[in-house]
């Protein structure tokens, strides 16, 4: 039977203990030098040496190590590079006709986070959820505005919104409108929310046998894919630690406006004057004709036009909201969506051209329902 030192020497494991030999010249060396190196060696007989020298006793394993999901959001999301909403919108100074400035700063709601409540969400856009919501005993109808997907790189950097802040410039040029007129057709704004949780409804006010759990896959709602990215699985991960974070390594996680409650209004696409299958005109008898409604959606384009806003939205109907108002029901007309929009110079070229461009579909429409 070998001896334990010539079963070393040979590489065979005699004492039981685990150790194999690295390769090494054996002459002139003695067995004491020979480096050993375990197979196997648990983390709770690890040893470290602190900067005095000393030599620290290990802790157990679930108390020296971090959970791996609070490394993995310190690595992602560091709280330097989390995007921070501007206390203003940076003033062009730019000015209207009768003087005053049109970029007026967009200030935060009046009201915290913890003292909004939220009743229900009442539609779902492409880059926005709208909710109806109570501050201050006061109905309000709130924007959250979606994420790009592609906003988000692969090691956890975040942009800014560029959905949130295009219609937080447009409707603060288009709030300036409110002080000029009435009936116009972007809602006033009284200013944005940052939020540090996924909206939902309050505990107060939903129905009793309603269920408000929020899913691990709830934040999905909250982002704006392609289909060329619904499948990048380290960018998914990213999202999903950035919305799990709940605003402790981001001071929040979403971004909305408040504006006015509307009342009674149903999209164009579902009114009287449109049909959705067939895409095109109603043309019956008994329903109200269509060409003063595409008369009055061009005017308002032409309104806000006039505050340099490009509303970029104009084909997409479920974006234009129809409201009846009074005995007569007389409708007026609201341009919702403004992720796409631009604002600029009014009356610049640039300008100019870009919404003659996108009133040319609307004046056509009304063209063929004057001759028919």
């Amino acid at each position: 039977m070998a001896t334990p030192k010539e079963d070393v020497a040979s590489g065979n494991d005699a004492t039981g203990s685990g150790r194999i030999e690295h390769t090494l010249p054996t002459t002139g060396v003695d067995s004491e030098d020979i480096i050993f190196v375990r197979k196997r060696r648990r983390e709770d007989e690890c040893q470290s040496t602190s900067s005095n020298g000393l030599i620290l006793r290990p802790r157990k394993r679930r108390r020296c190590q971090e959970d791996l999901r609070t490394r993995t959001l310190r690595a992602l999301l560091p709280h330097k590079t989390s995007p921070q909403p501007p206390a203003a919108l940076p003033s062009t100074h730019i000015y209207g006709s009768s003087g005053t400035t049109l970029d007026a700063a967009l200030l935060p709601f009046k009201y915290r986070e913890a003292e909004i409540e939220i009743v229900k969400s009442i539609g779902n856009g492409p880059h926005f959820v709208v909710f109806k919501i109570i501050a201050g005993k006061k109905s309000y109808h709130l924007y959250v505005y979606k994420h790009s997907f592609e906003s988000m790189s692969n090691d956890g950097l975040l942009e800014s919104n560029t959905f949130f802040e295009n219609a937080r410039a447009a409707h603060a040029r288009a709030n300036s409108l409110h002080a000029e007129m009435a009936n116009v057709p972007a809602p006033l704004c009284h200013g944005y929310v940052n939020l540090s949780k996924l909206p939902r409804e309050s505990k107060r006010l939903r129905p009793p046998s309603r269920s408000t759990k929020v899913t691990s896959a709830a934040y999905t709602r909250f982002l704006y894919r392609r289909k060329s990215n619904a499948h990048d699985a380290s960018r998914e991960e990213a999202w999903r630690l950035y919305f799990e974070s709940k605003g402790v390594y981001a001071k929040y996680i979403l971004q909305g406006l408040v504006m006015d409650e509307i009342i009674d209004w149903e999209p164009f696409a579902d009114s009287k004057f449109w049909c959705r299958d067939l895409e095109t005109w109603h043309f019956l008898p008994g329903r109200p004709a269509p060409y003063p409604v595409a008369r009055s959606i061009i005017q308002n384009l032409e309104l806000i036009h006039t505050k340099g806003i490009v509303y970029s939205s104009v084909l997409n109907l479920d974006n234009i909201w129809l409201q009846e108002t009074g005995e007569s029901g007389e409708l007026r007309i609201f341009l919702t969506d403004f992720t796409l929009a631009e604002v600029g110079e009014p009356g610049s070229k640039k300008l100019r051209w870009k919404q003659a461009k996108e009133l040319k579909w609307w004046k056509q429409q009304a063209a063929i329902l004057s001759a028919g």
